[in-house]
Parts: C-alpha cells; sequence; structure tokens
C-alpha cells in the first residue's frame, strides 16, 4: 500500500471537479478569483469558434453562389398529361363527345396541343347541334361544317323552343318584325352551309316547339325554297358549291317535328318534298328512320317512296325494302288511302309504323297489304279503320287505335288479327305468339264502349290499356271470368298489366274490377295454378289446399301447357290423366305445328278452392297469369282506402292517381 507524504501540496481541482469547501474566507474568494479567470478564457475561446464558423458559412454561400452561375439549369418535369399523344388526346374527347357535342370547342381553347389535337380529329366536330340556349351564328356553323373535314358523317340536331312573349302589344308587333327577319336570315344562311353537305349527312334532326319562322328554310334542301326566301342554285351543281344536292348516300335518319299544330305558311300551297323528288338526284340507300309531325310534305317524296332504293340494300329473302320505323303526324293534311297504302307498300320491311292523318276517300283501286315484319302500330284518325281493313301484319306484337268512330267495335281490330293469323282460333297455327300490348283511346268528347267480341282475338295479350273510353261492366266481367264451360272460354289469359284512364263511371263497376283482381290473383294457399303466361320453361304444380298439385305440364311458347296430369284427388273437374290446354298430335297440312287447342280443359271447380278462387287448372302448366300492375288515372276519388288497400296486397304494382 502506498504511503501518503504529509508534506505533498494538494493538486488543485479541475474546473469540472467539484471543488473541495474552503476552510476560510480567504479560501473562498482565491476560489472565486481562479474561477472567473477560467470563464473569462472560455468565452474567449467561444467567441473565436463563433467568428471561424461565420466565416466558413459565408466562404460557402458565396461558392454555392459562383456555382449556380456556373452549371447549367436543369428543364422543368412537363406535366403527364402534355406529354399525352395527340391522337389519344383526341380519342379522350370523342369520349367526352357523347355527353357533350360543344366539347370541341372547349377543348380547342385550353392550350396549343389541345387545339391541334382537336381542330386534327374531323370526329370531333362531326356532331353539330343547335339547342334552345345556343344559336350560333352562320359563320360558326361554317366554321363547323368546314372542321368536320370532306368526308365525316354529319349528325345535326336542331332543338328551337321559345317562351311566350310578354312585351306589350305595342312593342310585341316591332320586336315579333325584327325577330321574323333576323331569324328568317339566320335560318337560310345556317341550311346553306347545312345544305352544300347533304351527302355527308347521317342524321338530321329539326325539333320545335312552336311554329318557327326558320322552318320555311328546310325546303332549302330539296332545292325549292319559299316565295320571300331566295332561289338556290341548280341541283345539277356539285356539292361543293353552293348548295348544290346530288344525294344523301349516308343518310340513316330525317326527322322534322314540331310539337305546335296547324302549320300554315304559303309554301303549303306546293306540298314539300324535303328532299329532291328524283331517286336519280337523291338516292337514300341506308335511310330507316323517316318522322315528320306537325309539318307538310309530300305523298310522292323521295323520302317516303325511294328508301333504301339502292339495289345493293334490297332485301332479297322477302322480309321487304325501304324504311324501318315510320312517323306521320298531320291532322290538317288530306291524304288519300290510296296513296298511303302506296307510301307503306314501297316500304314493306317497316318495324314501327305511326300514322295520324286525315284519310280521304281512294281514287285508284287498292287491296289487301302485307307488313310482313310490322311489330308496332300507332294509327290514329277519323279514318283509321280504313287503313286496319286493308293490313294483314302477321308479326305485330304492339296496336295502339285512337278513333272517333261512333262503335268502336267498327274499326275492325279483331277483322285484322284474324286476317293476320292472330285470333283465337289460329293461335295454334302462330305457335302461340301474338298481339301483346292494346292500347284503344277515344277522345274526351267522345264515350264510346269498348267492343268486349274483341277480347276473344286476344290469348297472347299481356297489357291492355283504354283511355277515354266509356265504362261497361261487360269486358271487366270477362276478364273476370274464369270459368270457361261456355263456348268463350278464359279471354286474355296472360293478361298482365291492366291500365283505365278517365273511364267513365268506373265507380259503379269497381265490384267487377275487384272480381277481376281476386280471379286472376287469388289468396295463398288456394291451390294457385302452376307457373306463368310468358314465362320460360317449367311449369311446376303448387301443393294447395285442394290436394297435391302434380300438374307437370310443360311451357309451350308463351306458357300454354301441355300434356301433363292432375291427379284424382286435386280439386279440379279433369280426369287423373287429362290433357292440358293443346296435346300434341302428329304433323299435318292443317295443323303444321302439331298443337291441338283443347278449350274444355280449361274448366275449374272453383267451389272445392277455399274462398271461391282460381284453383288448377286441369293439367295445364300455367294457364292463366296472374295480374302484376293494375293502374287507373283520373279515378282516385273513384277507389275507396280499404278496396285500394286490398288491391295492394294482391298485385305487385298499384298506380291510382287523379291525372
Amino acid at each position: 500500500m502506498a504511503q501518503c507524504d504529509s508534506n505533498t501540496p494538494d493538486t488543485p481541482s479541475s474546473p469540472n471537479s467539484p471543488a473541495t469547501p474552503p476552510a476560510t474566507l480567504a479560501d473562498i474568494e482565491a476560489a472565486l478569483d481562479i474561477l472567473t479567470v477560467s470563464l473569462a478564457h472560455a468565452q474567449s475561446e467561444l467567441s473565436h469558434a463563433q467568428s471561424a464558423v461565420s466565416s466558413l458559412l459565408a466562404q460557402k454561400s458565396t461558392l454555392e453562389a459562383q456555382l449556380a452561375l456556373h452549371k447549367p439549369p436543369q428543364p422543368a418535369r412537363a406535366p403527364a398529361l402534355t406529354r399525352v399523344p395527340s391522337d389519344l388526346l383526341a380519342e379522350i374527347f370523342r369520349v367526352r363527345l357523347a355527353d357533350d357535342p360543344f366539347t370541341p370547342w372547349i377543348t380547342s381553347g385550353v392550350s396549343r396541343a389541345w387545339r391541334s389535337a382537336t381542330l386534327g380529329a374531323p370526329l370531333l366536330w362531326s356532331r353539330i347541334r343547335v339547342g334552345p340556349l345556343i344559336s350560333p351564328a352562320g359563320d360558326i356553323v361554317r366554321l363547323w361544317v368546314e372542321r368536320s373535314g370532306a368526308t365525316c358523317p354529319l349528325d345535326i340536331e336542331f332543338t328551337l323552343t321559345a317562351d311566350p312573349p310578354s312585351e306589350p302589344v305595342g312593342a310585341e308587333v316591332l320586336r315579333k318584325n325584327e325577330l321574323r327577319r333576323d331569324e328568317t336570315q339566320w335560318s337560310h344562311v345556317v341550311m346553306h352551309y347545312l345544305a352544300a353537305q347533304l351527302h355527308r349527312w347521317a342524321r338530321f334532326v329539326f325539333r320545335c316547339n312552336y311554329v318557327v319562322i326558320s322552318v320555311p328554310a328546310l325546303n332549302f334542301v330539296a332545292g325549292s325554297c319559299s316565295p320571300s326566301s331566295p332561289s338556290p342554285p341548280s341541283s345539277s351543281s356539285s356539292n361543293s358549291s353552293g348548295s348544290g344536292v346530288v344525294g344523301a348516300p349516308l343518310l340513316e335518319e330525317f326527322t322534322v317535328i314540331c310539337e305546335e299544330t296547324g302549320y300554315q305558311h304559303e309554301t303549303t300551297a306546293t306540298p314539300w318534298v324535303w328532299l329532291p323528288k328524283s331517286a336519280a338526284e337523291c338516292p337514300l340507300p341506308r335511310l330507316r328512320i323517316l318522322d315528320i309531325r306537325n309539318l307538310p310534305f309530300s305523298h310522292d317524296s323521295v323520302l317516303l317512296l325511294k328508301a333504301g332504293s339502292s339495289s345493293s340494300n334490297n332485301n332479297s329473302n322477302g322480309e321487304g325494302r325501304g324504311l324501318r320505323r315510320l312517323t306521320l303526324v298531320n291532322h290538317d293534311l288530306d291524304l288519300r288511302l290510296d296513296r298511303a297504302l302506296r307510301i307503306l307498300t314501297s316500304n314493306t320491311a317497316l318495324t314501327h309504323l305511326t300514322l295520324d292523318l286525315a284519310l280521304a276517300d281512294p281514287i285508284l283501286p287498292i287491296k289487301l297489304l302485307r307488313l310482313p315484319c310490322l311489330e308496332y302500330l300507332d294509327i290514329s284518325g277519323a279514318a283509321a279503320h280504313r287503313l286496319l281493313a286493308q293490313l294483314v301484319v302477321p308479326r305485330l306484337r304492339e296496336l295502339g287505335v285512337t278513333s272517333t268512330l261512333d262503335d268502336f267495335a267498327d274499326v275492325g281490330i279483331g277483322e285484322m288479327l284474324v286476317r293476320s293469323g292472330m285470333g283465337v282460333g289460329s293461335v295454334s297455327r302462330v305457335g302461340g305468339e301474338g298481339l301483346r300490348v292494346l292500347r284503344c283511346a277515344s277522345p274526351q268528347r267522345y264515350t264510346y264502349a269498348f267492343p268486349r267480341a274483341l277480347l276473344a282475338h286476344l290469348p297472347s295479350l299481356t297489357t291492355l290499356e283504354l283511355r277515354s273510353c266509356s265504362a261497361y261492366t261487360g269486358v271487366l266481367a270477362d276478364l273476370a271470368n274464369t270459368d270457361i264451360s261456355g263456348a268463350g272460354g278464359v279471354v286474355c289469359p296472360g293478361l298482365e298489366t291492366l291500365l283505365l284512364e278517365r273511364v267513365l263511371s268506373l265507380r259503379r263497376h269497381v265490384p267487377d274490377l275487384v272480381r277481376l283482381v281476386d280471379a286472376r290473383n287469388p289468396e295463398v294457399g288456394g291451390g294457385a295454378g302452376a307457373g306463368s303466361w310468358g314465362a320460360s320453361g317449367q311449369g311446376q304444380g303448387e301443393s294447395g289446399n285442394g290436394g297435391s298439385g302434380d300438374a307437370a305440364g310443360e311451357a309451350l311458347g308463351n306458357g300454354y301447357g301441355y300434356g301433363g296430369h292432375a291427379p284424382s284427388h286435386s280439386n279440379t273437374n279433369a280426369g287423373p290423366d287429362s290433357a292440358g290446354l293443346f296435346t300434341w298430335s302428329p304433323p299435318s297440312s292443317s295443323n303444321p305445328n302439331n298443337l291441338n287447342f283443347n278449350s274444355n280443359n280449361l274448366h275449374t271447380n272453383a267451389g272445392g278452392v277455399p274462398g271461391g278462387s282460381f284453383g288448377n287448372v286441369a293439367g295445364g302448366g300455367g294457364v292463366l297469369s296472374r295480374l302484376k300492375n293494375l293502374t287507373l288515372i283520373g279515378h282516385e276519388s273513384d277507389i275507396d282506402s280499404d278496396i285500394r288497400c286490398w288491391f295492394e296486397e294482391r298485385i305487385d304494382c298499384v298506380s291510382i292517381v287523379s291525372e
């Protein structure tokens, strides 16, 4: 162990080591002086260090500034959208064009790249729109046409509306004259540019809610203007010069609609042809849709007689020729029946036909006309029955008739259906297909009854709409009758939708309507009939109170069951193995589809079903459909709340409104 020398002096304490507490006041003062000197020395060193740091930072800043002066600048990274190729930009704009036809006018003003892409895509400029809020000047339409290129098909649509005038009478007259002058000038300038491109028209639609002054300018297309308008250039001129026209080979739809009736203009003295009369001048090989409403037209227009006239488009398979959809509405135009039939004869490929015309007596001989493709027919006017009496429509599925005859039965709907092979006696020949939708209406000032006998010709009917026809107990009672022990049978067994609008005295016949719903929509547990009319595939019998409903007849065509079995313990009038609504037999010339209609097998023992509801049909796989939709318009006050609730319990959709 080391020995401590008592004579060795004490080692002075470091500044960081705890000082030994002095024993006397002198020692304390001496220690304080030492610390003061040490602190001053440390502060001096810190000041020198801070000065050195500041100097180094200044030198660094100077060097960085010099480096920035000598280093080339880095290019900024362009946004991803500006690097999109022009063709891809044009495709994006084209998708947007479907929602907004004014897209090219917007995108062309965003940037140079977008403008270049927009101007380089003629398809973007092919949809020309003139709406109620945008009536572009003639030069704008000219630019629209020019930017669409030389070959791109044009889709043209006008929609013109106006509010009723609100100025005083004197100011209104002056204002009307000014508007007439401006509108006439504008419309003729616009049509001048458009008519020059007739060879590029793919679709032309003109709609207005009132008789506008610009309507006469439409006749500019035909090469004949109204007396107040300048004469157009000769139609023999080329497409690139003026308003010359040499056909519309791309035109698929031509529509001119005015909601206001009674158009009166000086040009109506010479009926409008809308396009040049001669098919050589104006071939229309692609025209399929024609719609002219409340505006004049000529019965010998190329639009009506020469649609699809190109030899390459003539249908050689017997399906007809010409237009596919035709709508003609004009209450003031007296069209002879033979001329109307001539129009239809030129368009035997029609699938949709709407006519609302005043048909005059024919002069030339007429004969029956077969329209083999017609599926939709809506005919109105005082002489509607004259046209129906000349038609054979084997594929008709939807029919609307508005008649003003004293007896609605004289319209001849039933005779036309029988003539077309769709009557109740002909249903097997057409495989169960037939008329599905029937809409009948009479003007409100008439109260004609709907003919009950017509229902016998509608075995395939699913929708029946009666508007403004007089109330009748018989029809509702016939629809409610499911006991067909008589010769009539169940009428409209596939009925699913019934609409009655403004039927007079309906309140008196609410009990018949209730019986109809109760018969076709029985309560659950009452031996419901299997399957449904129009269902696809099999119809499986359901068990009910009447016993096991083992009526597993197949559904044929629109739900006609055949060949099913009804066990003897079920509540039917049929035997254990009775046939269904149809039975199969070997082919024959009179029955090519091998089906026989068995009306006797529709009997039902209503007394054996609780509540007297319609039970299982003997051996039938779904003979009677449930009523799914009931609409009563104008009869809200005729139906009490408890009856309405009962309807809603039985029917999927019930609508009872005032108007």
